[in-house]
């Protein structure tokens, strides 16, 4: 069959034995799997591996991984014999329309949404992701040079030799104590073939 479909038998959205950790990795690799393959593609994800602290989360984890898979275009199986009576009613709900048995429901999916597209930007107050006047007095870079060209913005690394890695980072403030999201798209013009973005938060 190899030779006709080509796909994911994902364990989990990340890492087999941490179904929960790491998921934007898993979806960046399944967009790029559906982008590059030349085969159709079938895909299926499922959730095992449920440690005493996801227990508690269960239907909550398992709404996550279906959203996921409609999204992904992968199939969500989560027929476990220990699932129980709720993880059993969001089968029936969820993926079949409840008594309506519409196969693969799970209402109208749109793709994947990122939420900080729809929250104030931090850097400088920007109006938008191109705000480049607003977001760069905002960055600091070591070992590299901001630009925009042609509507993006542009980070070159010095010529010469230098050691250590270029650095950029964020300054901002919260006025209170929560959680944040940096989102960014990256494009590197280079010859190579994987490039690592590494993030250190302080």
């Amino acid at each position: 069959m190899i030779e006709y479909i080509n796909g994911v038998n994902q364990e989990g959205l990340a890492n087999p034995d941490d179904p929960w950790e790491e998921v934007s990795r898993t979806v960046n690799d399944m967009l790029a799997w559906n982008l590059l393959s030349e085969l159709p593609i079938a895909s299926i994800v499922f959730s095992q591996y449920y440690d005493k602290a996801d227990e508690p989360l269960r239907i909550q984890l398992q709404r996550m991984l279906n959203g996921y898979a409609s999204c992904l275009g992968m199939a969500a199986d989560i027929e476990q014999a220990d699932a129980g009576e709720a993880v059993d009613a969001i089968q029936r709900i969820e993926l079949y329309k409840g008594d309506e048995r519409e196969a693969h429901w799970l209402g109208r999916p749109l793709g994947i949404k990122r939420p900080a597209e729809y929250t104030p930007n931090l850097l400088g107050g920007a109006s938008s992701q191109s705000d480049w006047e607003n977001i760069i007095p905002s960055l600091e870079v070591l070992r590299g040079d901001l630009s925009v060209e042609g509507g993006e913005m542009v980070l070159t690394p010095w010529e010469k030799p230098f050691p250590g890695y270029v650095t950029m980072d964020l300054n901002f403030v919260l006025d209170e104590s929560s959680d944040f999201t940096v989102y960014m798209e990256a494009i590197s013009e280079d010859d190579q073939l994987m490039r690592k973005i590494v993030s250190n938060g302080g």
